[in-house]
């Protein structure tokens, strides 16, 4: 009862609850999510000579990609990056990768922008995600950055280029073969468009290394089932097409890849869920498609997979052994919007009680005897039909000291004999009954609290925003 009856324990306390829920929901939940993926993998961080992570369809929010009201463009534009930009933080201080691999699609509709708008969308991708000369960041083109086969216009080749690097090479790093290949282009019928992953076609099958990993922005062609840890209710990805887009190579162009490259493993993406098949025949080579980074891209959880390469051959002697992945999941942001629609309404609740039951009891009890009824807030209030100097609040009862211990407002101040104050206890007398009074006297209690608190937690919030 005591901490019900000191006002300033109810509010700093429900302050306290609001900007720990805030600082958890804001910050711990990215930092824990990035830290249990860390943990798993925390046996490979000694014997670990690379480790890349890949990340799949960033695609960050534009104006343009949703037919939504401004407001909720804007809102959407903002919770999607800063959503991204704080994982992409905390995993790589958790993770320590090497390298990280953009899977394409890193912009929603980069390729229907002109050449001013695309480079200040190009700014803004890397404010989400910053340059690190500490970390290899290696850049894959995607169908929503350029188009998809015929579609595709060289101009938006040269473009993507200009700003990310080539879209199709190769690089090798810790004794594997890379060949990141632009197989959305290998469909064009324009040998100008098709020209530059041919070219990588060419170079890599001269090749005598046998450790090669292919990375395509398009999953090969499949009829298998993803495994357990897809999330859409569909278990594997069927082929289907539209406008700059298809969801799958075709069989022929898969069959000639795997075929001419044998790759050991295949990293894609494009699909937004993930999903990992072995290919039947030649090296049964195992893809992983890997799931969206973005919390705007239809995925509950987003996600995304890392590899790891042993340093030491004798702990592992097959190359299958030398290689290890991990798919690592991320906060569901729509949940962290729930919980605070129920901690809103749980503080709502609260408030109401102790403002209409509590303190109106209280009010009722003092109506008669108190010469200063103040509101919890930091200075005593006394509302427009109340004076400290009306005959009828004049009593020397214990109840004489006010809720709230701190600044008094102007009102305490007045003279007890004042014209005003006569005013006040006459309009009491014939305008205002206990009950009514008291009710008034509540819905301040109510809104001043709701207030008192709000401005704390919009602070707390604000910081939340700008520095973490």
């Amino acid at each position: 009862m005591k901490f019900i009856c000191k006002p300033i324990y109810f509010v700093n306390t429900l302050r306290v609850i609001w900007a720990l829920f805030l600082l958890y929901n804001e910050f711990f939940i990215y930092k824990f999510a990035a830290h249990q993926c860390a943990i798993r993998q925390r046996y490979e961080q000694a014997v670990t000579k690379g480790r890349f992570i890949f990340i799949g369809d960033p695609q960050i929010t534009d104006d343009h990609s949703y037919n939504r009201p401004w407001i909720i463009m804007q809102l959407t534009k903002f919770y999607s990056s800063i959503y991204m930009k704080r994982n992409y933080k905390h995993i790589k201080s958790a993770l320590q990768p090497t390298d990280i691999v953009m899977m394409g699609d890193l912009m929603d509709n980069g390729r229907d922008w002109n050449d001013e708008t695309y480079k200040l969308e190009v700014e803004r991708f890397h404010t989400i995600f910053p340059q690190d000369s500490s970390v290899d960041v290696h850049y894959m083109v995607g169908n929503h950055d350029i188009g998809f086969g015929s579609g595709i216009e060289e101009h938006w080749i040269k473009r993507f280029s200009q700003y990310f690097g080539p879209t199709s090479y190769i690089f090798q790093k810790y004794g594997y073969t890379f060949i990141v290949l632009d197989t959305i282009s290998l469909g064009s019928d324009d040998p100008s468009i098709r020209q530059e992953a041919e070219e990588v076609l060419r170079q890599q099958s001269v090749l005598k290394d046998k450790n090669k990993i292919l990375l395509t922005h398009v999953p090969l062609f499949r009829t298998d089932e993803c495994g357990p840890y897809r999330q859409s209710k569909d278990k594997t990805i069927r082929q289907g097409r539209g406008y700059q887009y298809q969801n799958l190579l075709t069989e022929e162009m898969s069959d000639y890849l795997l075929k001419e490259i044998d790759p050991v493993l295949i990293f894609s993406g494009d699909d937004h869920d993930y999903c990992k098949i072995i290919h039947n025949g030649y090296n049964r080579s195992v893809e992983f498609t890997v799931p969206t980074f973005s919390m705007a891209q239809g995925l509950k959880y987003p996600g995304f997979v890392t590899l790891n390469m042993v340093k030491n051959e004798t702990l592992a002697p097959t190359t299958a052994k030398q290689l290890t992945t991990h798919l690592c999941w991320l906060p569901n942001q729509v949940d962290i919007f729930i919980n605070y629609a129920y901690l809103l309404i749980i503080t709502l609740f609260i408030l109401i009680i102790w403002s209409f039951v509590f303190n109106r009891k209280r009010f009722r009890r003092n109506y008669f005897v108190a010469d200063n009824m103040s509101l919890p807030i930091y200075r005593t209030f006394y509302p427009p039909f109340m004076s400290s100097s009306s005959s009828v609040l004049q009593s020397n009862s214990t109840y004489d000291k006010p809720l709230f211990h701190g600044r008094t407002s102007e009102y305490q101040h007045q003279e007890k004999n004042s014209s005003l104050a006569s005013a006040s206890a006459s309009h009491i007398s014939t305008s205002f009954s206990p009950a009514t009074s008291s009710f008034f006297y509540s819905v301040k209690v109510f809104v001043y609290t709701i207030k008192d608190i709000a401005w704390v937690s919009f602070i707390v919030y604000i910081l939340c925003i700008l520095i973490l």
